[in-house]
């Protein structure tokens, strides 16, 4: 019996710990980040639009969440969009016309560049650039982003 409810335990604490360590993105440019989940508490950060948030705990309308920087608090729940997004890790990184290296390099995006998800390979990720002057549409290694 005790085995049982051992076993009981730790799949309802995986189920429970893997249904909440989500990312999901901001559905809009200046949501706040704040340090308690209040909107009197400090500000920590303003987010831009398809911001790719790492969901760690829930506290009644707000998510705890944590970004690429590692930096951590609070958001209103109804500001962010089960959409997937990802960051640029690295400093300097190829936007490829293809899923592969052999595709032709399109570009260049930089270390913090906010891409939305639009679909994924096993080692790849078609993505659009969220900045509304270009949009740009192509693939990047997943190894290089940060939230997917």
């Amino acid at each position: 019996m005790r085995k049982f409810l051992t076993i009981v335990f730790l799949l309802l604490l995986f189920f429970s710990t893997s249904a909440v360590a989500a990312v999901w993105s901001t559905r809009y440019d200046g949501v706040k980040l704040y340090k308690n989940p209040d909107t009197s508490s400090y500000e920590l950060f303003d987010y831009p639009i398809n911001f790719p948030l790492k969901i760690v705990a829930s506290s009644g309308n707000w998510y705890k969440v944590v970004d690429w920087m590692r930096l951590r608090g609070w958001v209103k729940k109804s500001q962010l969009k089960n959409v997937p997004g990802c960051v640029v890790s690295r400093r300097k990184i190829n936007f490829r016309s293809g899923p592969g290296r052999g595709y032709r390099n399109i570009g260049k995006l930089f270390q913090g560049n906010v891409l939305r998800v639009l679909r994924t390979t096993k080692y790849w990720a078609k993505v659009k650039v969220s900045d509304p002057n270009t949009g740009q549409v192509g693939w990047v290694h997943r190894r290089l982003l940060w939230g997917i």
